[in-house]
């Protein structure tokens, strides 16, 4: 859960040996001193979506582009947290998701991911769904919506992963839980005999 820059440093040197790709050293480099700058903005940030998703079901949602970053914050605030949250993308949910969002059945808290690398039917398809649910008026619907620092993708998407590691570690402390263990899954591992 912790060492997703590792897991891709690993991989990328993997490649570079193997004569897939170049040396990605001065981009990982260039990478780690962005995430460095961003760090600070992106831990007030994630501080105020824990309190945004207190006590609500979160819903992340953001551009197909992002998609992985999305899956790895709701993943966070699963484990982090210890409660249920889902994301989704564009234009995917535009297709039958947001009907669901029309009753919903218990506090909900939606967050909207932008990113500059997402295509810009995408965008236009983020903006409108925006207007749609706020003229809507949907009760138990909270909406927010957060711009992801970055000049590439991959700036974005490690913004993402740091904001969903910032939210779920505050979430977890608003609920006084350890964000560490993982007991379910442990337990599920043992009995399926591993």
């Amino acid at each position: 859960r912790y060492a997703l820059g590792y897991f891709l440093g690993a991989l990328l040197g993997l490649f570079y040996r193997l004569g897939i790709l170049e040396s990605q050293e001065q981009s990982l480099k260039r990478l780690a001193s962005f995430l460095e700058t961003q760090k600070a903005f992106l831990e007030k940030q994630g501080q105020a979506l824990a309190d945004f998703f207190y006590k609500k079901t979160p819903l992340i949602y953001g551009a197909e582009s992002i998609q992985s970053a999305l899956k790895i914050f709701k993943i966070k605030i699963n484990e982090n947290a210890k409660t249920q949250a889902f994301y989704n993308v564009f234009p995917e949910l535009n297709h039958n998701e947001m009907i669901g969002l029309s009753q919903t059945l218990y506090p909900t808290a939606l967050l909207l991911l932008e990113n500059k690398h997402a295509h810009p039917q995408v965008k236009k398809r983020l903006q409108v769904f925006q207007a749609l649910i706020e003229e809507k008026k949907l009760a138990h619907l909270e909406i927010k919506k957060l711009s992801l620092p970055g000049e590439s993708l991959i700036e974005e998407l490690f913004s993402a992963v740091l904001l969903g590691d910032y939210t779920s570690y505050y979430l977890a402390q608003k609920y006084k839980v350890d964000p560490v263990p993982v007991m379910m899954v442990e337990e599920f591992k043992n009995r399926m005999g591993k």
